[in-house]
């Protein structure tokens, strides 16, 4: 239910880490995604379980498994867009981060422009 509220679909994320790894176009995601649901197990673990109250365990354990990987994945991508935006010398150049577009899905059809750019009048968008 919620990878359904979240992704739209209970498989999507599934699919994406499987079938599609290539779609999100960034070498090391599925690694920061595993590390950041690794991370998320010490909740569980014993020198952290007796930290936080049995009632918000599973609360936080499921907080941090979505949110840490999210904000790994998403700032390598922010940063590996950056960089190419600045290889790719735009003479106008406008980014929104990858943060901004989770907030935007699910939909149908997702178009998000994360970055707009005009070299020598012709428009470049990356999504």
């Amino acid at each position: 239910m919620l990878t359904t509220a979240l992704f739209g679909g209970s498989l999507q994320p599934i699919a994406l880490a499987t079938l599609w790894p290539g779609r999100l176009g960034l070498e090391r995601w599925r690694m920061l995604a595993a590390l950041g649901v690794a991370a998320s197990t010490l909740v569980v673990s014993r020198p952290v379980r007796d930290a936080i109250p049995d009632a918000l365990r599973p609360s936080v354990f499921v907080i941090l498994a979505i949110h840490l990987p999210n904000t790994l994945v998403g700032l390598d991508a922010d940063r590996v867009r950056h960089r190419a935006v600045l290889a790719f010398d735009a003479d106008e150049v406008e980014e929104r981060s990858s943060f901004a577009s989770v907030s935007e899905a699910p939909t149908d059809f997702q178009f998000f422009l994360h970055t707009a750019a005009l070299k020598n009048g012709k428009p470049y968008a990356w999504s």
